[in-house]
């Protein structure tokens, strides 16, 4: 578990994982840079989804998580901060097909409803969320109607008396 903690290992875990989903999902994904330091945080630096035509999908400049240590030893993850910065997300779809380019990644990763009753439960809370330079558009052909939205946000503690400061 420390050789976790080296950087070429976090390299050749991001190299692998990326060759694996670029497999599965049939298009290319890219990270720039990784870095995790075990049990405590995890950064992202260039990441690259493309769409099946090529296109890029997704696009985060700088994604970084900061979470509680002991959350293997116990029910819940409590993410203490995530800071996502410079993000793009291109949505589509064509008057020739009703499907969204992203669609390919729902069809890769299907829900399973098979033995939900006898699932352990695992809890997720989320102290603290920074968005800053978001960029989402979505044009739909296939309706006659498209949105582009740029937006920077602040949430604190998530649950029933949250901050949201825009």
């Amino acid at each position: 578990m420390l050789l976790i903690n080296f950087t070429p290992v976090q390299k050749i875990l991001v190299d692998n994982a990326t060759a694996y989903l670029s497999k599965k999902l049939n298009t290319a994904i890219h990270i720039d840079y990784i870095s995790l330091s075990f049990l405590y945080q995890i950064k992202v630096e260039g990441l690259q989804i493309k769409d099946r035509t090529n296109n890029n999908l997704i696009q985060i400049g700088i994604a970084n998580v900061n979470f509680n240590n002991w959350f293997i030893f116990k029910d819940k993850l409590v993410l203490k901060y995530i800071s996502i910065k410079n993000v793009r997300i291109n949505t589509y779809r064509t008057i020739q097909n009703n499907k969204w380019n992203y669609s390919f990644i729902e069809d890769a990763f299907p829900a399973n409803n098979k033995n939900k009753e006898n699932n352990k439960s695992f809890e997720l809370a989320v102290q603290k969320i920074q968005l800053e330079r978001i960029k989402y558009s979505e044009e739909d052909a296939w309706v006659g109607s498209n949105m582009y939205v740029i937006f920077a946000v602040e949430i604190r503690s998530l649950g029933s008396s949250s901050e949201i400061c825009a």
